[in-house]
């Protein structure tokens, strides 16, 4: 494993310990400049890793309107808003 991931898991345990938190989930972030089909990439991590919680987002930058999608997947459940549907 890598020493940075083994010293997160450290303070996590730390974190524990003392009280401060109940739970982590330890998360991993990729981050890639991408032109391809991003809904594509959603199918193939639902393929992949079929979590109960996955995600595609799509937004524009505020500075300049890029666009940008955010993927993601986890085990845990994420805040839900029933605004706006």
């Amino acid at each position: 494993m890598p020493k940075k991931y083994c010293s997160d898991v450290n303070k996590i345990k730390d974190y524990i310990a003392a009280g401060d938190v109940m739970q982590v989930v330890p998360a991993q972030r990729l981050t890639a400049d991408y032109t391809g089909d991003s809904l594509a990439v959603y199918r193939a991590l639902r393929y992949l890793n079929p979590s109960p919680y996955l995600f595609l987002v799509h937004g524009y930058t505020l500075d300049d309107h890029k666009r940008f999608d955010i993927i993601g997947a986890s085990p845990e459940i994420y805040p839900v808003s029933k605004m706006a549907r």
